[in-house]
């Protein structure tokens, strides 16, 4: 449902199973869940899969301490940009454009390791990361949008302020 982009469906069957599975069940749903709850505006349910995301790292090598051994450092380094990534926008809707910066940055530094890791190996596995790159670069532009919106309501309360003192 993900690779075909039926976000409705995956919504809602990620709604329906969560509450349901255990820890390192959601952990391998979260972003796949974070995903479809982005695409279909489910600002509330996005939060629980994104908290997910990344503390979520910690029930997987839990479960598997040789993960990391096995060659898959690129794949945690993906959840957690993926983490970061969806953290922001979730600020961003949210207009915490300060929190919001600061997960773009983060998730930036993740991005760096990860393409570093699939550059090596195939275009084809970093495609996705560069997407996610161009997608940061859209999101700062909605965070410098909100910050101006923030600025310019701020001067205009108080260009008001200035001229109810004066009397006009």
């Amino acid at each position: 449902m993900h690779a075909l982009a039926e976000w409705e469906h995956l919504s809602r069957l990620c709604r329906e199973f969560w509450p349901l599975v255990d820890a390192p069940a959601r952990a391998v749903m979260a972003p796949l869940a974070a995903q479809a709850a982005w695409n279909m505006s489910l600002w509330d349910d996005m939060e629980v899969y994104v908290r997910h995301l990344d503390h979520g790292l910690n029930h997987l090598h839990q479960q598997d301490r040789f993960y990391v051994a096995a060659g898959h450092e690129s794949d945690i380094d993906a959840r957690s940009s993926l983490g970061a990534f969806f953290s922001a926008a979730l600020h961003a809707h949210y207009g915490r454009f300060a929190v919001a910066t600061t997960e773009v940055e983060r998730a930036r530094l993740l991005l760096g390791t990860e393409l570093s890791a699939l550059v090596g190996e195939s275009y084809e596995r970093a495609y996705g990361a560069m997407v996610r790159v161009q997608q940061l670069t859209e999101l700062e532009e909605v965070i410098t949008y909100g910050l101006l919106g923030h600025q310019v309501a701020n001067r205009a309360g108080d260009v008001a302020a200035a001229e109810s003192q004066r009397g006009l």
